[in-house]
């Protein structure tokens, strides 16, 4: 009966949109709660679908997890990414899905990493305990039955260190190794389209991570409707972006308005409209490559992304705009990697200002010196050292760790 009423609906809508989103190989909600709240559903049904037919109709499901444990840079913190948090050891919401796609694709390296999440934490007896809240008894002892893999020794046994997905994403995220305190961790986005929900305005974004977040989002997830989430958190301003300020639009989003990307908060009603949307349109993946310095690809040496994301801003604002990101690791343990930014932009006013964003993640203040156009932040041990390239630049720093708190 079940069957009968949902099959259809399924097949026809349901799946292409998750198969098409899956050539990214990572969901559409970014970490955190997000992507439990939302590929649980998604890997529930997979399960139900290959038991009832004896085919798993998803493509590319195996790699949604594998993913998201690639947004780890130290055991225990992720990487924000939507409106996803940065903690997820300590939460029960990523052991289920990464139970159900450990014995559904037969995967020894997640199921490593699912008993890690467990660790000594006893399994619940309540049925209704999954999801949001974790993995339960008869769950666990169900999915135990699908396969006979046995976790790898190491949780990180397989898992890439430069890390791809594509279209309609276009992400990178490249490790110098992996469960070290030594490790360096970038993050690099184009993003090719928006779903919107939980998604932020972030095209054409990176993140730093090395012994200590250096430079990451800004923000916190509340309230939808409070002005921090709408013209912040998921803004193009808390995140490392560009912003094309035009003057005559300083009165718009309740006057919050600041040079971000377009804001789109509704969703699509079907795959079509998503992909006949102007609106979801937000760029372009022109080029990608990486390469490690050994065969066996553990010494990762560089990956390169570039785009253009003239689609993400509005187009009364610019003719184009592009930007390049490299990340190169040296093998020097003084200044294990370098990472190059090159943008293009060409404003429809050429009086429009143009806004290159590093948010600050330690809680001290930077040295900004506008003779010699840089910044130095540390956080931790770790030091970042941003240096321009061009002497047409004024750098300002704004906020502070007690300015202007969210008390959503």
């Amino acid at each position: 009966s079940w069957w009968d009423l949902i099959g259809g609906r399924v097949y026809g809508e349901f799946i292409p949109v998750r198969n098409y989103y899956y050539q990214s190989g990572m969901t559409s909600q970014g970490t955190g709660t997000y992507i439990t709240a939302r590929f649980v559903g998604d890997i529930y049904s997979a399960w139900m679908l290959t038991t009832a037919t004896g085919t798993n109709p998803y493509t590319n499901m195996e790699k949604v997890l594998r993913s998201c444990l690639s947004y780890e840079v130290t055991p225990g913190k992720l990487l924000g990414d939507g409106d996803g948090g940065n903690d997820y050891v300590d939460a029960f919401r990523y052991m289920d899905i990464a139970y159900m796609s450990a014995y559904l694709f037969g995967d020894s390296t997640v199921l490593a990493h699912a008993n890690y999440l467990l660790g000594d934490r006893p399994l619940s007896c309540d049925i209704h305990k999954v999801g949001y809240m974790g993995i339960n008894n008869p769950i666990y002892m169900a999915l135990t039955g699908l396969s006979d893999v046995e976790p790898a020794e190491d949780r990180y046994a397989d898992l890439d260190l430069i890390s791809y997905n594509g279209a309609p994403l276009g992400d990178y995220l490249i490790h110098s190794a992996w469960n070290s305190p030594d490790a360096v961790t970038v993050f690099m986005r184009i993003k090719e389209r928006t779903t919107a929900g939980h998604e932020h305005d972030d095209s054409g974004t990176f993140e730093i991570y090395y012994k200590g977040a250096l430079s990451t989002d800004g923000g916190i997830y509340g309230d939808p409707n409070h002005v921090h989430m709408q013209y912040f958190h998921q803004a193009t301003i808390s995140h490392n972006g560009l912003l094309i300020y035009d003057p005559s639009r300083a009165t718009e989003n309740e006057g919050w308005y600041s040079g971000s990307q377009r804001d789109v908060r509704s969703t699509s009603t079907n795959l079509n409209a998503w992909l006949g949307s102007d609106v979801m349109k937000r760029g372009e993946i022109i080029a990608h490559e990486s390469a490690y310095t050994d065969a066996s690809e553990r010494a990762p040496l560089y990956a390169y992304l570039a785009g253009d994301i003239t689609a993400a801003y509005d187009s009364a604002t610019v003719s184009y705009v592009g930007r390049r990101m490299l990340t190169v690791f040296t093998g020097d343990s003084e200044f294990p990697m370098v990472f190059f930014v090159y943008d293009d932009i060409t404003a429809k006013d050429a009086g429009f200002e143009k806004r290159f964003l590093l948010q600050i993640s330690s809680p001290d203040a930077p040295i900004i010196d506008n003779t010699d156009k840089t910044v130095v932040t540390e956080n931790g041990d770790g030091r970042l050292v941003l240096t321009s390239l061009t002497d047409e630049i004024k750098i300002n720093g704004q906020g502070g760790r007690n300015e202007g708190k969210y008390d959503g």
